[in-house]
């Protein structure tokens, strides 16, 4: 993915060289701009950070997921009334880009090549920021703007600083760490409900810190199948091969739970091509499947008959019928605006319009979606991703057909359950989801060197 040659340089002239455009800034900010106190604070903050973990950047692309699960938010005030909210992952993901564009400027990297995916998401947020021109909420479109912009930093900085074995190994680790946090938010919530009918059936008005639960499922549908292969690239070290099982677990649990249909059918059709990509761990996967789903039927009866109930009234429940008045909404926006959509974010200005005021949810559908933001144009866009992530993860079988590529079988399953779950639940298009989706991505290119030192059977 990355063709890069790095000249030496010193890093004590690089920190000198930082810690002065800090004091440039400062000086520059409060004598001539007069930059809102709390604005310039942050930004200084930022730049500080920036110098004394740079040494580090990978580890905070890691530690990024397990950030989002924990819903840590900041809010800085940009004018009287419009405060803008900023996650810790983001400041994560932010700081080392910063990183990224200092090692271009400092060490003048004389050959930095990318992929076609790097292309194609690219050119995916230079068509979502130039909607800005036709967009009728500028807030909404910020917002919205932040979707391509962090799949293409995240998809990125992933594929240069995650190249190690090791270091894949500390991404899966966060990711494991993820799970393990909003599988206890959603359980501890489980019970704090009590059983009540209002979490079996009024599952839009609960949430975990990360959002609502049915977005926390989504993020478990697409983290759960890379966790079990995972597990099994560490089945010689115990301590990291049991936590991903107890992970892996827990999720399972987690998503039973919520008693989302899309996302369980979803996980099922990722945990079946698993199923059948890892021939020589079938049973293993099928033993530990029907274990949890064993246990989950005697332990909550009441719960599985509750799973029926919503399956068997999939035509008639109050959710569907919410969602077919949605899709006529969609239909109606997509009709008036068909070549170029409303803008990034104007979907939500459109259903306070047209569905109930105030209302501030995305379309249940990732292909709806990038067609009410950007038309046909936002459609032939959605291929051209898929196209590219199909073509990096062909190449990533061909450069790891030495090894039995347990950790990629799992990737595409997560990529598999994550796009059945895309097209009826809120998913690609809701922050935490993209920015944890698009690291992930980010390691396939590197992950034929983990799978040289990690494979089970290596």
């Amino acid at each position: 993915m990355f063709n890069i040659k790095i000249p030496k340089i010193n890093n004590k002239q690089e920190k000198n060289g930082l810690l002065a455009i800090v004091f440039a800034l400062l000086f520059f900010s409060i004598f001539i701009l007069k930059i809102n106190s709390s604005v310039l604070l942050a930004v200084s903050i930022f730049i500080i950070m920036f110098i004394f973990t740079k040494q580090y950047s990978w580890v905070l692309l890691c530690l990024a997921p397990p950030a989002l699960s924990l819903g840590l938010t900041f809010s800085l005030p940009i004018t009287e009334q419009w405060r803008y909210d900023i996650t810790l992952a983001e400041i994560f993901i932010l700081v080392v880009a910063f990183d990224f564009v200092i090692n271009m400027l400092f060490r003048m990297f004389y050959e930095l090549k990318f992929s076609l995916l790097n292309y194609a998401l690219a050119f995916y947020l230079s068509i979502a920021t130039l909607s800005g021109f036709y967009a009728h909420d500028k807030q909404l479109f910020l917002a919205g703007l932040k979707i391509p912009v962090f799949a293409l930093l995240a998809y990125t900085l992933a594929g240069y600083y995650l190249r190690t074995a090791e270091r894949i190994k500390w991404f899966m680790a966060g990711l494991l760490l993820t799970a393990v946090i909003i599988s206890a938010q959603i359980v501890f919530l489980f019970y704090a409900n009590g059983f009540s009918s209002r979490f079996f059936f009024d599952r839009s008005s609960l949430s975990v810190p990360i959002g609502a639960i049915a977005f926390a499922s989504s993020i478990l549908v697409m983290i759960i199948p890379v966790l079990f292969s995972f597990s099994l690239t560490q089945i010689k070290n115990y301590v990291w091969h049991a936590m991903s099982i107890i992970a892996f677990t827990l999720g399972f649990i987690a998503i039973f739970i919520t008693l989302g249909k899309g996302a369980i059918l979803s996980l099922a059709i990722g945990l079946g091509f698993l199923f059948l990509a890892l021939k020589h761990k079938r049973y293993y996967l099928f033993l530990i499947s029907v274990t949890i789903i064993t246990v989950l039927s005697l332990l909550f009866s009441a719960l599985f008959a509750n799973i029926f109930e919503r399956l068997t009234a999939v035509f008639i429940d109050n959710n569907t019928r919410f969602r077919w008045r949605e899709y006529k909404i969609i239909w109606r926006i997509i009709k008036e605006n068909y070549w170029l959509g409303v803008g990034m974010g104007q979907q939500l200005h459109y259903y306070s319009l047209w569905l109930y005021p105030g209302y501030q949810q995305l379309a249940n559908n990732m292909v709806l979606q990038m067609a009410m933001d950007l038309g046909a144009l936002g459609l032939a866009i959605f291929v051209f991703i898929a196209t590219a992530l199909r073509k990096i993860v062909k190449k990533a079988f061909v450069r790891a057909s030495d090894y039995y590529p347990v950790l990629l079988y799992g990737i595409c399953a997560s990529i598999i359950a994550s796009f059945f779950n895309g097209l009826v639940e809120v998913t690609y298009f809701g922050l935490a989801y993209a920015i944890i989706f698009w690291l992930l991505m980010g390691i396939i290119p590197n992950v034929h060197i983990y799978e040289k030192h990690f494979s089970y059977n290596h």
